[in-house]
């Protein structure tokens, strides 16, 4: 029994594009892990509370930087 790998290539190729699931547009995607660096008191617990917040209500955020979204 022989696998064609080509096909399965192809197929991937020229399949659909199907958009991301966003957590947070253009920021975060759905189900992901991510790490926020940065020296102390640079404000990365401020934006991960704004971010939060605005994905929770489906605000936008950041000064529009974040559109509304639909609530999570």
């Amino acid at each position: 029994m022989s696998i064609d790998r080509q096909n399965d290539i192809i197929d991937i190729l020229f399949a659909d594009e199907v958009p991301p699931d966003w957590a947070v547009h253009g920021f975060f995607l759905q189900g992901g892990i991510y790490t926020i660096g940065g020296e102390p008191g640079a404000g990365k617990s401020s934006l991960c509370y704004t971010l939060a917040i605005a994905a929770a209500t489906g605000v936008p955020a950041l000064s529009g930087i974040v559109p509304p979204i639909e609530p999570k």
